[in-house]
């Protein structure tokens, strides 16, 4: 990899890590936990993609298309999990 690819790998990982600590340190409205919110599974796909990338040998700019993925597989996934009851508004 890359120096330029390190790096953008590196701002990633600040990134998904600092949005999983922010998601973990709030509530919502109705109290529900950050993590436990579509809102907060966004950032821990993204996690999960910063540590694929090096592990799997994937090129990190991979990453530019991963969190827009998650968002719409998180989005859809809570939209299923809501229409069957198994996730709260």
């Amino acid at each position: 990899m890359s120096l330029l690819g390190w790096l953008f790998w590196g701002c990633n990982a600040v990134v998904a890590l600092v949005g999983m600590l922010q998601a973990a340190r709030s509530w919502t409205g109705s109290g529900k936990w950050g993590l436990a919110t579509p809102g907060g599974w966004i950032w821990v796909w993204h996690a999960v993609g910063v540590g694929l990338v090096p592990f799997i040998g994937w090129s990190p700019w991979h990453l530019v298309w991963w969190f827009p993925v998650g968002f719409v597989v998180c989005t859809t996934l809570a939209r299923v999990l809501y229409r069957f009851g198994w996730l709260e508004p």
